[in-house]
This record gives C-alpha cells, structure tokens and sequence, in this order.
C-alpha cells in the first residue's frame, strides 16, 4: 500500500489518502498505475492517512495542516450487506439568465 493506505480485504477495497486532500477508493487488490478509483473530498489541505473502521461501517481520515478528522460512511461495501439502490441526482432547477437583468 502507499503511506496512508488501508486495505479491507475480504470486502475488496482499498483507500488512499494523498497529498491534495483526496480520499481515493480503489478495488482490491490494486495492481495497475492508473486503477479506476472514487474520489471523495473534505479536506482543505494534504490527507494525513484513512482507515476502516473494525467493523468497515465507517473510513476515518486525519488531515494535516486542516487538523481536521473526517468520517465517511461506507454503505455497500460489507460482504453481509446489499448495495444501495443507484438514485440518479436530482434535476438542475436553477435558471440562468443576465446579469445585469438585460433581455
């Protein structure tokens, strides 16, 4: 793993935490440069490291120069529990228009 990775391995993930402030989740095991990954975002400067939780319900990050400590849930991601329903994001329901309110 790189420095403030952790692995969930009977569940098949892996998260990362990076000098930007990104938490990555990665399928595990991880064996390609470029693996596809989701990306998560919350802190304002470098992640220190991100861990699973000992019952995987929860990743716990610790940011640096932010001394902010995050939690995600994790739903989908335990063996024993089914994967959420995809619900598609709501449609956009702000109008553009002028800004000086010309026609």
């Amino acid at each position: 793993y790189p420095e403030g990775a952790c692995g969930l391995e009977h569940a098949g993930y892996v998260v990362t935490a990076d000098d930007f402030g990104r938490i990555k989740l990665f399928n595990y095991p991880c064996v390609f440069n470029d693996a596809p990954f989701r990306e998560y975002k919350g802190h304002a400067s470098h992640a220190m490291c991100a861990r699973f939780t000992c019952d995987d319900r929860r990743v716990i990050t610790a940011g640096g120069r932010d001394r902010a400590m995050l939690q995600f849930i994790t739903k989908g991601v335990r063996i024993d529990e089914p994967a959420p329903e995809y619900e598609p994001p709501p449609p956009e329901t702000r109008e553009w228009g002028p800004i000086d309110g010309g026609e």
